[in-house]
């Protein structure tokens, strides 16, 4: 065969050779890169399950049965079971509560936005079992009555009215008296909370009181 002939031969094998190559190597990478959309519907399927898979846990304090406002009426803290009102109940270690001398009274209104009427009194007393005197200072009482747990308004002034001392010695008691407008109707079923430190629960007293 002639040279120039076999020069176009060869030529032409050459030109074969690169044309199956790059067929080969496009149909590679066309297999081994996902779409664009396939990779977007993806994404969104992988946040659905998370999203569906990690549900908000409730945060309502008030499924709780063991709680109660406190004295501002705003946080709910942990109380104790209902105690009888004469009975002592632990309030922290070493210091108990009990209530005592409920009487039924007409409340005199004598602090800003109070209002008289029908109202309870009685007595609280805290007895410090420990080796130390405790603070008394921060010690606050509130009240509910009735199945809808209507709270009760404190009357501030009048000679029926004693305050805590500020400390109470180690092995003594303290008695100090409130007065709290109650309806006759909803004493049978009254609640005092005993709220003697933030860091601890209520003491709560539950029982019936004098309608008259």
């Amino acid at each position: 065969m002639r040279p120039w002939l076999l020069a176009v031969i060869g030529a032409v094998l050459v030109v074969v050779i690169c044309v199956v190559v790059w067929a080969a190597v496009t149909s590679a990478n066309s297999a081994g890169s996902p779409s664009p959309s396939a990779s977007a519907t993806t994404a969104a399927d992988d946040s659905a399950a998370t999203s569906t898979s990690s549900p908000s846990a409730s945060s309502d304090p008030s499924a709780d049965p063991t709680t109660a406002p406190d004295a501002a009426g705003g946080d709910v803290r942990a109380t104790s079971d209902p105690n009888p009102f004469d009975t002592p109940a632990e309030v922290a270690p070493g210091v108990t509560a009990s209530i005592g001398a409920i009487t039924s009274v007409t409340g005199v209104a004598s602090g800003v936005g109070e209002s008289g009427g029908p109202a309870i009194r009685f007595e609280v007393t805290i007895t410090n079992t420990g080796g130390e005197a405790v603070d008394l200072q921060n010690t606050r009482v509130t009240v509910d009555s009735g199945a809808d747990r209507a709270p009760a308004s404190e009357l501030s002034g009048g000679p029926d009215i004693v305050a805590f001392p500020a400390t109470l010695d180690a092995g003594a008691s303290a008695t100090a008296a409130y007065v709290f407008t109650v309806p006759a109707e909803g004493r049978s079923d009254v609640r005092i909370y005993v709220d003697y430190l933030a860091s601890v629960p209520f003491a709560l007293f539950a029982g019936s009181t004098p309608a008259a």
